[in-house]
């Protein structure tokens, strides 16, 4: 069990990282658009009657690319969540089917309230491990990128520290350092877990 926990651990290491690869070679490419238009915005030389039209056209451009930027984002960061869903499913059904018991076949079925009151029986509480709330908030966030519609809902923005104001539509922006943060979360988050799953301690 001890080897399959392990291996569990380093195969979450290697779709991050393969997934940070992607991310990483997808927003270089947005960069060089977005320094290409800058540059081009700069130094264009148009006729005066032209100038404005050519100049607005150039800013569309560039804010396309920051949404283009910012899509990508969201699809990282949801595929970064559901690694981590997958992985903590698998590691339910290992344990479940390790004491024989015959839900582990249902393990596909299983959300994170669901996993999270597992470990809890096992006195094992998510709330006291290191990187679950950055883990929740991404939680949260992919939540609402996927039913409510890509904008803020009260309970991101409760989770995240941030007001919230029922009048304001306020859609959702991930910058690459957010990336990252969750990114490293999930491997802290699951390391720990693991730890504790290996050690026994709650």
């Amino acid at each position: 069990m001890l080897d399959i926990l392990k291996i569990g651990l380093k195969l979450l290491d290697m779709k991050l990282e393969s997934s940070k690869k992607f991310y990483e070679d997808i927003t270089q490419k947005f960069q060089e658009k977005k320094s290409i238009l800058e540059k081009r915005y700069n130094e264009e030389e148009v006729g005066e009657e032209s100038f404005e039209d050519i100049r607005d056209t150039l800013v569309d451009d560039y804010q396309e690319q920051q949404e283009f930027e910012n899509l990508a984002s969201m699809l990282v960061v949801s595929h970064n969540y559901f690694i981590l869903e997958y992985f903590l499913k698998l590691l339910v059904r290992n344990l479940l089917k390790q004491k024989g018991d015959p839900k582990f076949e249902r393990y596909k079925n299983l959300y994170m309230e669901d996993i999270a009151k597992f470990f809890k029986k096992k006195g094992i509480l998510f709330i006291n491990i290191q990187g679950y709330s950055d883990c929740n908030i991404l939680r949260l966030l992919v939540n609402d990128i996927k039913h409510n519609g890509a904008r803020v809902s009260r309970r991101l923005a409760k989770a995240k520290g941030e007001p919230f104001n029922e009048n304001e539509i306020k859609e959702i922006k991930i910058f690459p350092d957010e990336v990252d943060k969750y990114s490293e979360a999930i491997r802290v988050f699951y390391g720990n877990l693991i730890n504790r799953v290996i050690t026994g301690k709650p």
